[in-house]
């Protein structure tokens, strides 16, 4: 976010053509250059320069899509499960929602050449789950796959099929592009220091609505935490729901830049004298 421009200054020479290198530095000499602070404009009393407005949007849970990878190793049902992958929560939910589709790497029995990806819709022919009292635990059907290939096409052995699953995150923590104000040490008379969330459309304010903390446990850094609730609980937040969180943010000290330049030191005089040259 920080252009920096190097500009020479030879205010103290009256003519560039007098000018002569140092014989330590040639014309192709670098260095690095670190940029630690900002100077600000004393001009800037209001701290334009420095105090941001931000504006950050997030999707609250959102719908994750993502992959489980089942080994074909020639038997016509292999066991997989979604342990991990899919929170336990969501187990229960009706199998035609958690499976999208399944990928497989086929070819024609001979020429490498042939190998193609082929997808199938969910089918309860194809994933199904022979352990009722093990709600984790599927099968995949390789051989129902396989009878339903176009002719003169099979599974490559060894190969990987790819079952698609989508569910809702449990995510509970969201980056934020800057760092707000902490409101805990804001004067709550300072109202355009502090939070505003909006949920659903309604706003919420960290300084003046006890409503604000029944969401969001704490920020940390340009972390802000959520908490988890039960639906019915207050603070509960559906997932997918977009919420908006609007702050002012003041740009932090630290290293803002640093330019490269490369510097070749040249030695004074290419001659040089040793003992061994007297011994010559």
């Amino acid at each position: 976010p920080f252009i920096s421009q190097i500009i020479w200054d030879f205010s103290g020479i009256n003519s560039l053509d007098s000018y002569h290198l140092h014989p330590d530095f040639s014309i192709d000499s670098t260095f690095n250059v670190e940029f630690s602070a900002l100077q600000w404009d004393s001009s800037d009393i209001n701290g334009n320069d420095y105090i941001k407005d931000i504006t950050d949007i997030i999707e609250f849970q959102p719908k994750i899509t993502t992959n489980i990878s089942v080994q074909y190793t020639g038997y016509p049902v292999q066991i997989f499960d979604v342990l991990n992958v899919i929170p336990d929560n969501q187990f229960n939910a009706s199998d035609d929602i958690l499976f999208n589709y399944i990928y497989l790497q086929i070819w024609d029995g001979i020429d490498e050449d042939t190998t193609r990806t082929f997808r199938y819709d969910y089918s309860i022919n194809y994933i199904n789950q022979s352990e009722a009292d093990c709600e984790f635990i599927y099968d995949l059907n390789f051989g129902n796959m396989e009878g339903h290939l176009p002719s003169g096409w099979y599974i490559i052995p060894e190969s990987y099929a790819y079952v698609e699953v989508k569910f809702n995150s449990t995510q509970l923590k969201y980056y934020l592009s800057g760092t707000p104000f902490n409101y805990d040490y804001v004067s709550s008379n300072l109202g355009d220091f502090h939070i505003k969330l909006t949920i659903d459309g309604q706003s919420y304010y960290s300084h003046q609505d006890l409503g604000f903390y029944d969401f969001v446990e704490k920020i940390e850094d340009n972390i802000i935490y959520f908490y988890y609730r039960e639906r019915g609980e207050d603070g509960f937040i559906e997932a997918k729901t977009q919420i908006t969180v609007q702050y002012k943010y003041k740009l932090q000290p630290g290293l803002l830049e640093s330019k490269h330049f490369f510097m070749v030191i040249f030695p004074w005089t290419n001659l040089f004298d040793t003992i061994l040259g007297d011994i010559v």
